[in-house]
């Protein structure tokens, strides 16, 4: 759940929340154009490369966890609009479960007048059993090979490379993983763009996982087939000496500018 209105708008968002919780109605033309425009993008999409690989990547990191793949026709056959419903109804009968954050330019004791009227009032069904998690979302341990190969007009690779480990979720690390990211792409851009020109360009991003205490990097380029082998063996080999030996202060200054612009 989530929104935003002008400060004038305020009251008229705490009701929009309320009704979010309340006003559960069905709307069958509603659910039928959303499941017309779901399937138009499974046909779309399915004999995509592009997708292909997305979908052996989610295996790969995830163990064919059904909550990362792709949706298929078959999938969408067995969608039960009335069960839906009943998800959702499932999903907002404990409105005590939910953090609401607000954020922005309003009045504190605005905010809380509105806050007890709106929230606050919310009826609690008890007689409704509460969702509960089914599929775990974690990434899965060792390493893990998928390749995609489709007809293209051009000769190119697709590579993505993902490396991860445990590390405690606080905000420390978090932005320490973030500039982690940044690095490692001047990196690899100046071992592959630059020095050996297998590539056009990197991207790589680091991150903390919010659902269990680990990082996870990504690194994705495109090249031709007969350089993967090579860029990826020097990937690894840059990679591993930033985790290593560190990096220069200028180039850590070059990121910590690079992030204060942005920020």
């Amino acid at each position: 759940l989530q929104g935003g209105c002008s400060s004038s708008d305020l009251e008229t968002l705490m009701q929009a929340i309320y009704l979010y919780f309340t006003d559960v109605t069905a709307d069958q033309d509603a659910y039928h154009s959303l499941m017309s425009r779901l399937r138009a993008q499974v046909q779309h999409s399915h004999d995509k490369p592009e997708m292909q690989l997305a979908d052996s990547i989610a295996a790969a990191h995830y163990g064919h966890n059904p909550v990362m793949m792709t949706l298929t026709e078959s999938e969408l056959d067995r969608v039960n609009y009335d069960g839906l419903l009943q998800m959702y109804r499932q999903y907002v009968t404990r409105p005590g479960q939910f953090t609401f954050i607000f954020v922005g330019d309003f009045d504190v004791d605005t905010m809380a007048s509105l806050a007890r009227r709106y929230i606050a009032s919310l009826p609690v069904d008890t007689t409704v059993t509460a969702l509960q998690p089914v599929h775990r979302i974690s990434l899965r341990r060792g390493g893990h090979e998928a390749t995609v190969e489709a007809p293209s007009a051009n000769e190119r690779a697709q590579v993505q490379i993902t490396e991860s480990g445990s590390m405690v979720n606080n905000l420390e690390n978090e932005v320490m993983m973030v500039v982690f990211g940044h690095v490692v792409e001047i990196v690899l851009n100046a071992v592959l763009r630059e020095q050996h020109q297998l590539t056009y360009g990197v991207n790589a991003s680091a991150q903390l996982l919010r659902n269990e205490p680990r990082w996870i990097l990504r690194c994705k380029y495109a090249c031709r087939p007969q350089d993967v082998e090579k860029s990826v063996n020097l990937l690894v080999d840059a990679v591993a000496l930033v985790q290593d030996t560190g990096v220069s202060a200028q180039l850590f200054d070059k990121v910590k500018q690079m992030m204060q612009r942005q920020h």
